[in-house]
């Protein structure tokens, strides 16, 4: 069963899809098999989703934390789902920049 060896990676990665889990994958490598978040992630915003004895879980995670050793890498286990979350001001923002025709005009702003 494919699901016991292996772990997602989903929203705001550059390369969402299904890895394989090993002993040592960890929250960081698990990101980087996603080839890294993107510039609209919320990197204080990665929640793991797992299931317990039958129950599911989930716990939030700030990789900025982790990455500065404030905070534990913890490991992905097989079966385990990561969701990046997406920082609507930081999506807008560039939303904004690749709509803008040009420079010292003011836009509407959709809502």
């Amino acid at each position: 069963d494919r699901l016991k060896t292996t772990f997602a990676v989903e929203g705001d990665v550059k390369d969402p899809g299904v890895f394989e889990a090993t002993d040592s994958t960890t929250l960081l490598s698990a990101i980087a098999e996603a080839k890294s978040p993107t510039e609209v992630a919320r990197l204080d915003e990665v929640m793991i989703f797992r299931t317990v004895n039958g129950r599911r879980m989930g716990g939030r995670f700030n990789l900025l934390d982790i990455r500065r050793g404030n905070a534990a890498d913890p490991q992905i286990l097989a079966g385990d789902t990561i969701v990046v979350g997406h920082s609507a001001l930081k999506g807008a923002w560039r939303e904004f920049l690749q709509a803008a025709p040009a420079f010292n005009i003011f836009y509407y702003l959709r809502h």
